[in-house]
């Protein structure tokens, strides 16, 4: 997600119940290398890329219900996927 820090792993690892958002602001639980846990702030066009996208995605029986960013079968997506697949303003 631009202008946090989070990198393409952190990203793809990303859980519904790591992102806490309000109508204002919000943060992002990331796990990255070696498990170390880190809260960051979301930027303000990523809040509200992220914020409608968990609405939306709510809505898609398909995709797994953990994580953020998901194939239709499957988990998550893995590293690179995720940064490939992300919105450009996220």
């Amino acid at each position: 997600m631009r202008g946090t820090g989070v990198r393409a792993e952190e990203y793809a690892r990303l859980r519904v119940e790591d992102v806490a958002i309000t109508p204002r602001t919000g943060v992002v639980r990331l796990f990255g290398k070696g498990d170390q846990v880190r809260t960051v702030p979301i930027a303000p066009p990523a809040h509200e890329c992220l914020t409608t996208w968990l609405e939306d995605r709510a809505e898609l029986p398909a995709l797994p219900k953990k994580a953020v960013l998901a194939e239709r079968v499957g988990d998550g997506l893995v590293g690179r996927q995720a940064a490939a697949r992300s919105p450009s303003t996220a």
